[in-house]
Protein backbone atom coordinates (compact mmCIF):
# COMPACT_ATOMS: atom_id res chain seq x y z
CA UNK A 1 0.00 0.00 0.00
CA UNK A 2 1.33 3.91 -0.60
CA UNK A 3 0.77 6.46 0.79
CA UNK A 4 -1.90 7.98 -2.20
CA UNK A 5 -3.59 4.40 -1.66
CA UNK A 6 -4.19 5.35 2.04
CA UNK A 7 -5.42 8.56 1.51
CA UNK A 8 -7.50 7.70 -1.15
CA UNK A 9 -9.10 4.49 0.77
CA UNK A 10 -9.40 6.55 3.75
CA UNK A 11 -10.57 9.99 2.54
CA UNK A 12 -7.51 11.28 5.02
CA UNK A 13 -4.97 13.95 3.61
CA UNK A 14 -1.25 12.97 3.42
CA UNK A 15 -0.05 14.31 6.46
CA UNK A 16 -2.85 11.71 8.35
CA UNK A 17 -2.01 9.01 5.84
CA UNK A 18 1.57 8.93 6.78
CA UNK A 19 1.13 9.07 10.60
CA UNK A 20 -1.25 6.06 10.37
CA UNK A 21 0.87 4.15 8.16
CA UNK A 22 3.65 4.48 10.58
CA UNK A 23 2.24 4.04 13.80
CA UNK A 24 1.05 0.67 12.33
CA UNK A 25 4.63 -0.78 12.61
CA UNK A 26 4.57 -1.79 8.84
CA UNK A 27 7.58 -2.76 6.77
CA UNK A 28 7.91 0.12 4.76
CA UNK A 29 10.38 -0.24 1.28
CA UNK A 30 11.87 1.71 -1.10
CA UNK A 31 12.39 5.90 -1.20
CA UNK A 32 10.38 8.41 0.05
CA UNK A 33 8.66 9.15 -3.33
CA UNK A 34 8.49 5.33 -4.16
CA UNK A 35 7.73 4.31 -0.41
CA UNK A 36 5.13 1.25 -0.11
CA UNK A 37 3.97 -0.05 3.04
CA UNK A 38 2.84 -4.00 3.94
CA UNK A 39 1.77 -5.90 6.71
CA UNK A 40 4.48 -8.44 8.37
CA UNK A 41 1.73 -11.08 9.74
CA UNK A 42 3.59 -13.58 11.13
CA UNK A 43 4.97 -10.32 13.92
CA UNK A 44 1.44 -9.03 13.74
CA UNK A 45 0.30 -13.03 14.86
CA UNK A 46 2.82 -13.31 17.36
CA UNK A 47 1.22 -9.78 19.40
CA UNK A 48 -2.47 -10.79 19.09
CA UNK A 49 -4.13 -12.19 22.31
CA UNK A 50 -4.57 -15.67 22.95
CA UNK A 51 -8.30 -16.50 23.49
CA UNK A 52 -8.37 -18.42 27.30
CA UNK A 53 -12.12 -18.24 27.42
CA UNK A 54 -13.04 -20.42 24.29
CA UNK A 55 -12.94 -24.22 25.32
CA UNK A 56 -12.80 -26.49 23.04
Amino acid sequence: MTNKDCRNFLHVDMKTATRILQSMELLGTGGKRNRTYQIDFKRYLQKSTKFDCIED
